[in-house]
């Protein structure tokens, strides 16, 4: 786990800096896995949180729509 700095939620950026000091610095190539926000790029998306996947047991959480509204599943 490392410290990132993010654009605040209203800014359209997908960029976001990983704190690379200390010993265990990632290096060229290392593989990051990173998200921020939910973003669904079509009106008829939705968007599935999930919890629980760390440890082999997803968990639906919530169902939103593209609009961030909570959606009942089947739709």
């Amino acid at each position: 786990m490392r410290s990132v700095e993010v654009p605040p939620p209203s800014a359209i950026d997908y960029y976001a800096m990983i704190d690379a000091t200390g010993p265990s610095a990632p290096k060229p190539g290392d593989t990051a896995v990173f998200g921020f926000r939910g973003q669904a790029f079509v009106t008829r998306a939705f968007v599935v949180g999930v919890s629980g996947i760390s440890k082999g047991q997803p968990k639906v959480e919530t169902i939103e729509n593209g609009f961030g509204e909570t959606a009942a599943w089947p739709v």
